[in-house]
């Protein structure tokens, strides 16, 4: 790979489309900020920049867990829903976009509704409960 942040950002996206990742550049962005600790911002403002063995190493490996279709959001460890950061570990479910409409018609159901009783099982990332409460 090319020791540039922009060079790094460009196989790495190439690479997981060529690997069927509908999200390759996307995804590629997010996982070498999660292994420089650098916002998007930084990395447009300096893409020339050479980055170091360290972080490009723990970006490879990031790339080739995500070629291997380990989602994001289980190689970060989080996950943002509803504005809030989740973590996520291989025991929780990964809040998805079927568990927004879950949320949504909730809330719908719940409006002018006083006091909410609300049960959630097998809490998991606790996504749900937090989110409606």
């Amino acid at each position: 790979m090319s020791d540039t942040r922009r060079g790094l950002l460009k196989q790495a996206s190439e690479k997981l489309a060529a690997g069927g990742i509908e999200t390759a550049a996307l995804d590629a962005r997010l996982l070498f900020q999660a292994a420089s600790g650098l916002q998007h911002e930084d990395i447009v403002a300096e893409p020339e920049l050479m980055v170091p063995l360290d972080i490009a190493a723990r970006f490879s490996s990031f790339l080739e867990r995500r070629c291997k279709f380990e989602p994001v959001s289980r190689i970060l460890g989080t996950r943002e829903f509803y504005g809030r950061s989740f973590r996520v570990t291989p025991e929780v479910l990964d809040p998805r976009a079927d568990t927004e409409t879950l949320i949504g018609t909730a809330l719908g159901l719940a409006k002018g509704r006083e006091p909410l009783c609300i049960l959630d099982l097998g809490t998991g990332s606790g996504a749900i409960a937090v989110t409606l409460l």
